[in-house]
């Protein structure tokens, strides 16, 4: 058995001399220039067969953990977390004992430092439409490395403030025993078995999942540069792939590995709101998990918005002076004691 390791075990260095880039396209030509050639031929793709496989005698596994980065171009406050896990994996300070790969997601958007170029990368692996998008183009050529992955975790930033790191995902006792392992965030807004994040569209982590492997994901904080966010997903990510090893390997329960972590409090949505007219705005100041209560009014001016119920808000948008508002302006979620009681 892997001995544990503390929760706070793992910390995000550089080797002398590095000098670390202040911009998203600076950060990936540094992850570019830190990881070996891409088996696969993917542009911004890193593959670590596991430091274990050269050493006679010693344990390893053959199943692929996957970590995404910068699925959105405007995204990019973990990047540094992926060039020290390439540098940390290539030099086997950090030691996986079978095959990581770290992708780096939209890479036209990230040197633009914009969410997407044509469309939203994390909304178009359905394949159901052909190719023409710049995003569409990159999803086909990752999809092989998705069709290859045992495990994958994407790594996000919401595009408003938030009060705290949360998991996002469908409910399975399975993927709830993982994000509490992982330990990236201490609260998570799930939804049913199943239940599509933007219905009729598909995310990378639900294509991972409709392959019936694992597919998670955590948005660790707002947008941009955090030197904060990069350490948390450095620390989540080490923890996986120790965690990792020992339940494909020495056989370690995921409940057992989950009860080293703290407790996440979960949460689900109980109403999607609509805009009430074209140009219907939320209040400014809304971030991801502000509570509200039942009967508050939302919206800023027009025809009002009001929460039903008592709860918090959850991916509050606010379109640009002069845009009309998106079919989904807010989220309003409720505490769940019990997840696994409530879907079953």
């Amino acid at each position: 058995m892997v001995p544990p390791v503390s929760a706070d075990a793992y910390r995000l260095d550089w080797p002398d001399g590095f000098i670390a880039p202040a911009t998203a396209a600076g950060w990936l030509e540094a992850f570019v220039a830190a990881c070996p050639k891409s088996p696969w031929g993917i542009a911004g793709h890193g593959y670590f067969p596991g430091s274990a496989t050269a050493q006679a005698g010693e344990h390893v596994r053959k199943e692929h953990l996957l970590i995404g980065f910068g699925i959105h171009g405007n995204e990019w406050g973990t990047l540094p977390a992926a060039v020290a896990l390439a540098l940390h994996l290539q030099s086997g300070k950090l030691v996986a004992r079978g095959p990581v790969s770290l992708l780096l997601g939209n890479l036209d958007a990230l040197r633009q430092d914009v969410r997407f170029v044509d469309e939203d990368f994390n909304r178009v692996f359905s394949f159901d439409q052909p190719a023409h998008s710049l995003e569409r183009k990159r999803a086909a050529l990752v999809r092989p490395l998705l069709d290859a992955a045992d495990f994958f975790l994407d790594l996000h930033q919401t595009q408003t403030p938030t009060e705290s790191a949360f998991w996002t995902f469908p409910w399975s006792d399975e993927l709830g025993a993982w994000a509490r392992i992982i330990g990236a965030a201490s609260r998570g807004l799930v939804r049913a078995p199943g239940g599509a994040f933007a219905p009729g569209r598909k995310c990378l982590d639900e294509y991972v999942r409709d392959r019936g492997k694992c597919g998670i994901t955590a948005e660790m904080g707002e947008k941009g540069a955090s030197p904060a966010q990069a350490q948390a997903a450095y620390q989540a990510v080490a923890r996986l792939i120790r965690a990792y090893d020992e339940h494909t390997i020495f056989g370690a329960s995921i409940t057992q590995l989950a009860q080293r972590m703290p407790a996440i409090d979960w949460y689900q949505t109980v109403e999607v709101l609509a805009p009430t007219e074209k140009m219907t705005r939320l209040r400014p100041g809304f971030a991801c998990f502000t509570p509200v209560s039942a009967g508050e009014v939302l919206s800023a001016a027009g025809a009002p918005l009001i929460a039903t119920q008592s709860g918090v808000l959850v991916f509050p948008k606010y379109p640009a002076e002069g845009e009309e508002s998106p079919p989904e302006l807010v989220r309003l979620a409720a505490p769940i004691p019990n997840p696994s009681e409530l879907y079953g």
